[in-house]
This record gives structure tokens, sequence and C-alpha cells, in this order.
């Protein structure tokens, strides 16, 4: 996944970076990514759980509560905690989703397993520490920016009531509005959300067969598998099977296409978007939509922007949920072009690419990108390319 294109100076280039797989007795599966010139590791745990398991109306937002909840131990406060990762020079976080719950550990390659024992101990819990729901739901309530709706706010809501709101992409494509919805719930919920529930959340979605480790440093997928069995590969299987469904099974991918006129105050620019939409994306065909969209931005920008001027900026986005979604490009147009320039993008989505794109421009972007990709062995930027891949 990470060499996925032969590159032009192969003697120059270090081993190809291979991904292996260990499952252990009770159902979990470990990913292991080896970079045997590393310092650092980075051991991360995804569990498949995330707002689309919410219901929005009781419980909304309980994925993202128990994310910071889980951080809380009964021998240690939370201060004392995170400092045992700090205090060698090491960091932490998590992250909730729509679809997953993500925490992580990078720290210097000696501590791997106090890294390890630390992970094991936020995600594994005879019973939950709730003492601070409280207090984590005001940190919530930050992060989203959250508080008591004031007067103007109400009166915002009624000339914009939500009804009245655009359907967002995957409700537009798929019919899927829960993948719209914020990850967070909403205030109005999220703030009644109590302790029974977050312990009920944590017994239905935590589980071994329903998470992945995944390891990206200098040790050997053997030696890591040997140190996590005593933590990872301990709790009992439960028999359950992940909580994993396709998103959608039976949709062509097709080309999508937009355009925007300026819009005073709330969108004044032009724009373009080109992209493709898709479903049944399997782990191995990642290299190849890396591809397409590499070669798509390098020749936008080359023929819109560096040879005619038509363009200030080409950016690109990826949006993917377990196989199925989208790959962007974004133009942000010169307006005395602007008509112009969508035509002639246009022809870039229904037409022959072939005019547009020559075979010798083509190996000249493959090159480029495979040299980039072979390259990048920092241990962050590669666990995050194989995470998203999973």
């Amino acid at each position: 996944l990470l060499s996925p294109l032969p590159s032009t100076g192969a003697d120059a280039a270090p081993s190809a970076i291979e991904i292996r797989t260990h499952e252990f007795a009770n159902g979990l599966v470990l990913y292991h990514a080896r970079v045997e010139e590393a310092t650092t590791f980075m051991l991360s745990a995804t569990v498949w759980v995330g707002s689309v398991d919410e219901n929005q109306k009781e419980n909304g937002g309980v994925s993202h509560l128990l994310e910071h909840v889980l951080f809380h131990q009964p021998d240690l406060s939370e201060v004392e905690f995170i400092a045992q990762i700090e205090s060698v020079g090491g960091s932490t976080n998590a992250s909730t989703s729509w679809d997953s719950t993500h925490f992580y550990v990078k720290l210097p390659a000696a501590h791997f397993d106090r890294g390890q024992k630390w992970l094991h101990k936020v995600l594994v819990h005879d019973k939950l520490v709730t003492d601070r729901v409280t207090q984590e739901k005001a940190i919530v309530n930050r992060e989203h920016g959250w508080s008591d709706a004031t007067w103007w706010q109400r009166i915002g809501s009624m000339i914009q009531p939500d009804y009245l709101q655009l359907p967002g992409f995957w409700q537009r494509a798929f019919g899927l509005p829960l993948y719209d919805r914020p990850v967070g719930g909403t205030y109005e919920v999220a703030r009644g959300l109590t302790a029974a529930q977050l312990e009920a959340h944590y017994r239905q979605f935590y589980y071994p067969e329903n998470m992945v480790l995944l390891y990206v440093g200098p040790r050997t997928l053997e030696e890591v598998a040997s140190v996590l069995q005593a933590t990872f590969g301990n709790p009992p299987s439960t028999g359950r099977r992940p909580n994993l469904q396709s998103v959608v099974e039976r949709a062509s991918p097709r080309s999508s296409f937009d355009h925007r006129l300026p819009f005073p105050l709330f969108a004044p620019k032009y724009s373009i978007s080109i992209g493709q939409v898709f479903t049944g994306l399997r782990f191995s065909q990642y290299r190849e939509l890396d591809l397409y969209q590499f070669v798509l931005q390098k020749l936008l920008e080359e023929r819109f922007r560096n040879k005619q001027g038509n363009a200030y900026s080409v950016s690109r986005q990826l949006g993917v949920q377990r196989g199925a979604g989208f790959v962007q490009l974004d133009l942000e147009p010169n307006p005395e072009t602007y008509w112009q320039q969508l035509k002639e993008v246009k022809e870039l989505v229904w037409g022959d690419l072939a005019p547009h794109l020559s075979q010798k421009d083509y190996a000249r972007y493959k090159a480029t990108l495979s040299e980039y990709v072979a390259h990048v062995r920092e241990v962050t930027r590669v666990h995050e390319w194989i995470r998203r891949a999973i």
C-alpha cells in the first residue's frame, strides 16, 4: 500500500514498508508496519462505533462524550495519567467520527511497553469512572462552541429553521443522512447524557472483536504481538461480530460536478468542483485512488493555473466511510475567465481525457508520486495513511 508504484530512483529508495496482520484468539486484529530506522512508534486503537450508531434524540453525542470519559482512571488523576506519557516525550489523543472512535499514543521506541499498557488502560474498564461527567460535558461544549441560545440565535433559527437546510453529500449521493449529521450530536441532547447511558454504550461497543490495533515503528510484528498478548490479547472473546457493515453495496461510481457563483457575505468566491463518487472501495484500491486524485490535481494545476492563469488554486479532498465516499478537486477560478474555464472543466469530467493528458505527462506525474510515497517514512504520516485505508 505504501509503496504502490515503481520508483524511478529505486537504488536510493529505502525498503518498502510492508503491512502485516496478526489476529489474537479473542478476535482483535493487529495491523503492523515496520519502519526499521524509526526512533519513535505509534500505536492506535480504532473502535467501530460513532455517531451513526446513536439515536440522535435519545443519546446523540454519547460516543464523543465516552471518548473523553475513558481517559479517567480509578487510581490516578487525569493530570497524573497523561503525565505518564508526556514525561518521557510522548503524546496522546483521541477523536470520534461518524463510524469510529480512535485512540493513539506516540512515544520514543524504547517505551513501547509503557505506551501499550497505557492505551490498554484507557480502553479496558471493569467499570467506567464517571465522576467527572459534568466537567467533561463542559469541555465538549467548548469544543463545539455550544451554549444556551441567545435571543439573536433564537431569531436566526426562526428565519432559517433546520427543515430548510439543504441535504448534505451523503443524503444526496446515497440517501444516508446519518453521515451528514454532526458527530457530537446536539447541545440539547448531549447535555442531558447520563453515566448510565455512557456505561451502556461502552458495554455495547467496546469489545475485542470490534477493535483494531495499528502499530507503526521499528519493532517486528512478532515482538509487538508478543508484548500485546498480555494486555489486548487477554480479554475473552465475546463471540460477537464487529459492528461493521457496508455503507452502500449496490451503486455505481459516477462523476461529480458542481459550480457556484459568488454569494455576498456567505460565499463571496467563484468555485468549481469535480470528482468521483464511488462505492465498494477495497483496501488494495487506495493506491489507485491516490494516483487518480494526484494526477488530476497536477493536470489542473498545470493547465489552468500555471499555463493559462485561469485559477488561483486547486485543492483536493477525500471522504471515505467503509468503502464508499468521494474524491473531489476544488478550483477557485479567475472571475474574468470563469465561464470559459467552466466549459473546459466540463470536458475533463465527461469528455475524453486524452487531449488534455499526454502519456509523457502521466508518466511524469506518476513518477513524482512514486518518489514521494517511497521516501515518506515519518511514523505519524505512515500511520495516518494506513489507518485511513483500514
